[in-house]
């Protein structure tokens, strides 16, 4: 399959976050993962979602454990609205898209 250049490039990959639990009295992190769709965005993206750069590119998630009562929709906003997830989404999308076509990275 080839690269065709659209308007709304959209992908999917695995996103893991580390997030911290208390179970008994003790602290941890957990390690967990879900599927993110991110489209990649332009900075009118980035000014239509008033500055919120995962807010204009995460699309949808899938595979979330979620309590039964969550909707995707949701699920969505909680991810976009958590530290831990909202991070591990950020660090996603960069190493997906801007540090795999950094200059450095492109032989030029």
């Amino acid at each position: 399959m080839s690269f065709v250049l659209k308007e709304d490039n959209l992908f999917t990959t695995r996103v893991t976050v580390h997030s911290p639990l208390t179970e008994g009295g003790k602290n941890r992190l957990v390690k967990w993962g879900f599927d993110a769709t991110f489209k990649i965005i332009t900075q009118a993206d980035v000014a239509a979602a008033g500055g919120n750069v995962l807010e204009a590119a995460l699309v949808s998630v899938s595979n979330v454990p979620l309590e039964d009562d969550i909707s995707p929709e949701r699920a969505l906003e909680i991810i976009i609205g958590r530290g831990d997830t909202s991070g591990a989404c950020m660090k996603a999308y960069q190493e997906n898209v801007t540090k795999k076509n950094k200059v450095s990275n492109l032989g030029l």
